[in-house]
């Protein structure tokens, strides 16, 4: 995919981390720039200017998700964390972005731990060896819910036992 990063000014950070993968435009938005786009992201810190390039979006079929106002998008972004085949994913409707980034941050910490990663590569290799032996879809189906709940309780259990601080 083609990536192009509009924006009148672009911190330092965000250079150094597209300068190899992205196009920065260094200007303000121009309906020009939707041309040959399929998919928009509105993310600026004017509500207003969000609102206008998913209007733009929309009046040109192009998809646009909308940072500040999902009403106002095509659709929203869910928050991934994944890990060895693992993937979770957090979202709030687009209400609180934050919220959901500090909770895909949190799980992300006990994704990356040994237990789960090896809890994941065993169930990973029954998944292979009940559905290399021939027997009907509904035996398989049987032999890997019998083996892997188990695993599967463990690897919540895990998740889950991740100390909760509540700060106010």
């Amino acid at each position: 995919a083609k990536v192009t990063v509009v924006a009148p000014e672009i911190c330092p950070e965000i250079r150094q981390l597209t300068q190899d993968h992205f196009t920065l435009i260094v200007q303000p938005y121009n309906t020009h720039y939707l041309h040959n786009a399929h998919l928009v992201f509105a993310t600026t810190n004017n509500a207003v200017l969000n609102q206008q390039i998913a209007t733009d979006c929309k009046h040109s079929g192009i998809l646009c998700n909308v940072a500040d106002d999902n009403e106002a998008g095509d659709f929203v972004m869910q928050s991934s964390a994944s890990s060895g085949g693992l993937e979770i994913s957090v979202g709030t409707g687009g209400q609180l972005p934050w919220l959901a980034r500090h909770l895909r941050e949190a799980i992300e910490r006990r994704l990356k731990t040994p237990e789960i990663g090896k809890l994941m590569h065993e169930m990973i290799e029954i998944r292979r060896e009940v559905v290399a032996k021939p027997l009907t879809v509904a035996e398989k189906r049987s032999e890997l819910q019998l083996r892997l709940l188990p695993l599967a309780k463990a690897t919540e259990s895990l998740l889950l036992s991740a100390e909760i601080e509540i700060k106010q």
